[in-house]
């Protein structure tokens, strides 16, 4: 009996040398290697929600910049409750949309390309 238990202890044991050995997954890569690309991809995740936290620092700046015009704008057009709402809801909802189409335009024209037609349009609006 004690010689059946050391024959499977010695069995397991090569067992796990040789699945150390082998390469992890589809892609062949070692243990080691694994453990370097899941480093990375947490990497790229952390870069990914530092850029989603800046996008909304962004969006909550630009947020204050319309409730600093809205007296402006109140004041310049005569406009009614009705007609404020509308009016900054219309300007949330363009940002919306701009938002959706950078990305094709990105794809289509270029990342420089996009940026300086995001900055043409920016500066001629200003």
């Amino acid at each position: 009996r004690r010689e059946k238990m050391m024959a499977a202890a010695a069995a397991s044991e090569e067992e796990d040398e040789r699945k150390e050995r082998e390469p992890c997954g589809e892609s062949g890569r070692g243990k080691a290697e694994a453990g370097k690309l899941a480093a990375a991809e947490g990497r790229v995740t952390v870069w990914a929600g530092v850029m989603v936290s800046l996008g909304g620092i962004a969006w909550g700046l630009d947020l204050g910049s319309i409730s600093g015009a809205y007296s402006e704008v109140e004041a310049a057009f005569s406009l009614s409750p009705t007609d404020k709402f509308w009016f900054f809801t219309l300007m949330s909802l363009g940002e919306l949309c701009g938002a959706s189409v950078s990305g094709l335009a990105a794809d289509g024209l270029g990342r420089r390309a996009a940026v300086a037609l995001a900055d043409g349009l920016f500066a001629a609006s200003a």
